[in-house]
Formats: C-alpha cells, sequence, structure tokens
C-alpha cells in the first residue's frame, strides 16, 4: 500500500490465547502483552530479515492505526498520544543482516567515518507518550494481516510484527533526563540494532562525548568498515521503565 486511504482489514481475534481473555487486552501489561502473541515461542526460532517493501507496509499499519484513532477520539487527544520524532527520513548507512550469534542485526552498507552521524530521530521513530497509546499500537498489529505479495509471492513475514514491536520498542526521557518517561519505536531498519556480546565494545554511542544529552543521535565511535556489525550498548539510552507507564 503506497497510502493510508487504502484500509487493511484485520484478523479475527479468539476469546483467549495462552491462558489469558481478548476482552482484558486494555489490561495487560508489557509481560501479559508478551504472553498473549506467545512471543516467547515465537523467538525460539530465528526471525526473518525484513524488506524494504514490508517496513513500507508497517510504517502504513502505523498511519493507519492513527487514523481510526482519530475518527474514534479526535485530532487533539491522538496527537498528544503519539506522533513521529521527525518530519523527514533519513539516510543512515546501515543494512539489516543475519549476524554471527545473534540472528538479525545491523551491518555498515559503506564505510563510516569515526564522529559520523549514523541514526536520528526521523518519521520512521514513533514516540507514545502514555502505555495506553503504546498498547493500543502493539494490539492493533497483533491482528493485522501480513504484508500483502509482492508479483504473487507472499512474504516470509507472515507473523510476529507485535511481538517484533514489543522487542523493540523502548523507554526514553524526552526531551531529556528532565522530561517525561515514554515509549519509542523506530519503524525501520534501525530497530535491528544489536548490543555487543561479552568481550565486545561498542563501535556507535547515543551523543557524542561532550554532548550533555543523548537524545536521538547516534554516532560513530571508530572507523567502520563496510559489513562490519553495527552494536550499541542499550543503557545509552534506554531506561526500562515499563511500570512507570503503566505497563
Amino acid at each position: 500500500p503506497s497510502s493510508t486511504t487504502q484500509q487493511t482489514k484485520r484478523q479475527h481475534l479468539p476469546k483467549t490465547r495462552n491462558g489469558l481473555k481478548t476482552s482484558d487486552w486494555k489490561k495487560f501489561n508489557h509481560r501479559k502483552l508478551k504472553t498473549y502473541f506467545g512471543c516467547d515461542k515465537l523467538f525460539e526460532k530465528p526471525r526473518p530479515l525484513i524488506t524494504k517493501r514490508e517496513w513500507i507496509y508497517f510504517r502504513h499499519l502505523y498511519n493507519q492505526h492513527v487514523e481510526e484513532e482519530q475518527q474514534n477520539v479526535g485530532d487533539k487527544v491522538n496527537k498528544d498520544v503519539s506522533y513521529k520524532m521527525g518530519k523527514d527520513p533519513f539516510d543512515t548507512p546501515v543494512e539489516g543482516a543475519f549476524t554471527p550469534g545473534k540472528g538479525r542485526g545491523l551491518i555498515a552498507s559503506r564505510d563510516i567515518a569515526k564522529g559520523e552521524l549514523i541514526f536520528t530521530g526521523s518519521n520512521n521513530t514513533i514516540v507514545f507518550t502514555t502505555g495506553d497509546s503504546w498498547r493500543n499500537f502493539v494490539w492493533y498489529l497483533g491482528h493485522a494481516p501480513p504484508p500483502p505479495q509482492t508479483n504473487g509471492v507472499a512474504s516470509p513475514y507472515v507473523e510476529g510484527f507485535a511481538c517484533d514491536i514489543l522487542a523493540w520498542s523502548w523507554n526514553q526521557r524526552i526531551p531529556d533526563e528532565n522530561g517525561p518517561m515514554q515509549a519509542v519505536v523506530d519503524i525501520d531498519e534501525s530497530s535491528l540494532l544489536n548490543s555487543p556480546s561479552s568481550g565486545e565494545d561498542p563501535n556507535i554511542q547515543c551523543g557524542r562525548d561532550e554532548d550533555d544529552v543523548c537524545g536521538m543521535d547516534y554516532y560513530a565511535k571508530v572507523d567502520i568498515k563496510k559489513g562490519d556489525e553495527i552494536v550499541c550498548r542499550y543503557s545509552d539510552f534506554s531506561t526500562p521503565s515499563w511500570k512507570t507507564m503503566g505497563l
């Protein structure tokens, strides 16, 4: 789909799933959402890489979700609970790949110089200012259909986008450490960023050494060769605080 005016028919949900009542979904916290959607079992097997076309489809789902919420509760309320960090896309020098011992990850798509900007908040970076708004989006994804066929060929990504969003979302105070705790997720390749393995050093960091605030800008700590995995310490930017957000 190229426009959010094209609505995607959602799948029917059972009355119960993995021991939880579907009708109780608005009370589910982070842990219960993972249980309901069977994320632990899903992640026992390698997850597929995500194509450019599939990322576009998943962003379409977010835009469609926003449109439907606007119809239900009005523009003002919706804008208060989720928004895009930036207005424009950012051409990041990375790409998704399978990485040794980690499954999906990110590698440099070209040589990257020390100090170069790798990621920044873009129109693919979604911020949820309330736990309810984040839960609503995850729930919406949980009964969305898989990506459409391409030239008659079905996408290998048939299930689990809700679980992936659960895994990729993080908590961060915005715009700085004095701001409110919020939930953030990137609906693009940057969500595949891994943390360093034991004995491995991160090669990118949130903010520069002289910056007082990490924010949403990530820079290369060292020169990075094309094909090298991109890794960052999650603690640079993420402060797990789901309970603070009612999750």
